[in-house]
């Protein structure tokens, strides 16, 4: 009788060994998917990290771009003024020179 017992707790546990090695692996499963559920976290918050600091350098170039556009525009006014202004230079110094030479 005693030995039939062990048999059957035997034949039991043979019984089991599948469903405690799923049950296994569905906890390694599990552990497994929560490390990679971080992981992606973790990726998603970086990404989100790179996009703002993407658009922050984004309207830096664009403040950057206005700032030499202006001056550009600054320039060009200046240039244009004072083009003007050595001609007028150039025309009194040549009065100046007809009236010396005189």
């Amino acid at each position: 009788a005693l030995q039939t017992k062990e048999e059957q707790i035997e034949k039991l546990l043979l019984e089991l060994e599948p469903q405690v090695k799923a049950l296994n692996m569905g906890v390694e499963t599990k552990e497994l998917y929560n490390e990679l559920l971080n992981r992606v976290k973790f990726a998603q918050a970086t990404a989100s990290a790179s996009i703002q600091q993407a658009k922050r350098i984004k309207e830096e170039g664009r403040s950057l771009v206005k700032t030499l556009e202006d001056n550009k525009k600054l320039f060009s006014t200046r240039k244009m003024r004072n083009k003007g202004s050595f001609r007028k230079m150039g025309a009194i110094g040549w009065k100046v020179e007809c009236g010396f030479s005189q």
